[in-house]
């Protein structure tokens, strides 16, 4: 697997809006205005990495802000006493 600029911009975009203003978090409430994607409250976003094995051991950075993003927004719902609203699924 070859990870491209697009792919480490994608990235870095995702630990901005994690850390700021926070696109991930609003998934269940469109209202936010601050996604295009959206799920129905209780419901879960599901991102699929194929070749996640290739992306850990090439950019263990990015793997790892992946990893930890995704667990701080899901922590950001349940302090709040919500749902979880992402989940990854890795394939090798």
């Amino acid at each position: 697997m070859r990870v491209t600029g697009a792919l480490q911009q994608t990235a870095a975009q995702l630990l901005r809006s994690v850390r700021g203003g926070d696109c991930m978090t609003s998934l269940d409430t469109p209202d936010d205005g601050l996604s295009s994607v959206h799920v129905a409250p209780g419901d879960v976003v599901v991102l699929c990495i194929s070749g996640a094995g290739d992306l850990k051991n090439r950019c263990p950075g990015i793997y790892e802000a992946l990893v930890e993003c995704s667990a701080f927004v899901n922590y950001r719902k349940t302090e709040k006493g919500k749902q979880a609203v992402l989940a990854l699924s890795f394939y090798a």
